[in-house]
């Protein structure tokens, strides 16, 4: 008895789970994912200045934690931990 494999064209079996990591995303996406993760809490808080003496610092906070599941939207957890640590540290910055 004979058991022929399926191959993809890739020459992979097509049974196994993709690994994390393939799947066509380069190295550049998700370097520019990490980068949004780390500038769009910093945007956020630069732009806050002007306003932060009339408007109280807790509506920045629920514009950071807005940002933040933004960039979750991107669906990349590394850049989720950045805008999250990114914004924490820019609010104590600017805003404390």
């Amino acid at each position: 008895m004979m058991v022929s494999s399926a191959r993809s064209p890739n020459g992979t079996s097509g049974d196994r789970a993709p690994r994390r990591g393939e799947g066509g995303r380069s190295g550049s996406t998700r370097v520019g994912r990490a980068i949004a993760g780390l500038l769009v809490p910093l945007a956020i808080t630069v732009a806050w200045i002007p306003l932060r003496t009339r408007l109280p610092n807790t509506d920045l906070a629920l514009v950071l934690a807005c940002a933040i599941a933004a960039v979750g939207a991107l669906r990349h957890r590394d850049a989720v931990v950045l805008a999250a640590v990114s914004g924490a540290l820019w609010f104590e910055f600017f805003d404390t």
